[in-house]
């Protein structure tokens, strides 16, 4: 393929033999991905502002998940593209995410929100968070090899066996 700098265009002609010059196809230039929810960090601002003030005025809980559905998004990593686009769309994020998480801190402390769902959502949803859990075993084994062998299992076991290859014989 080639590009034509001069009309912004993609012409297809690599890899087709002997194609004359007026049956080579030109295809627009297109861009890859769906198209952006928000052209501005001001619009999505915007947005985000509107899904606060839904959720205080109906006293529901911020979360991510509700966040991104209320902005049009199909995923929850939608916000995190949003949060890598630019500088601007990227403080425009964390400061949502930063709304939500100390609303959700605020619910866990004061009771009004479940413990666990708190931290399961920290822990998913913003950097920093980790519900680790540290576990240390001790493993002890005694081993008995019986009476009168003074705890050596080789008395018990016995020589280890010597593995016997095969006489040859004389038609080998």
């Amino acid at each position: 393929m080639t590009r034509s700098s001069a009309d912004s265009q993609l012409t297809v002609t690599d890899n087709l033999p002997d194609i004359p010059p007026e049956k080579k196809i030109a295809m627009p230039k297109m861009k890859v991905g769906a198209p952006a929810k928000f052209d501005t960090p001001e619009a999505m601002q915007d947005k985000i502002d509107e899904y606060f003030l839904y959720c205080d005025q109906a006293k529901k809980i911020y979360t991510v998940e509700m966040l991104c559905y209320f902005l049009g998004f199909e995923h929850r990593h939608a916000l995190a593209d949003y949060e890598t686009r630019s500088p601007e769309f990227g403080a425009t994020v964390r400061r949502a995410r930063l709304k939500i998480s100390a609303h959700r801190m605020e619910g866990g402390l004061d009771h009004s929100q479940h413990n666990k769902i708190v931290i399961f959502d920290l822990v998913n949803n913003y950097d920093g968070y980790r519900d680790t859990r540290d576990a240390v075993a001790t493993v002890e084994v005694n081993v008995f090899a019986g009476p009168n062998t003074g705890g050596d299992l080789a008395k018990v076991l016995g020589p280890a066996p010597v593995p016997q290859l095969p006489e040859k014989t004389g038609n080998e």
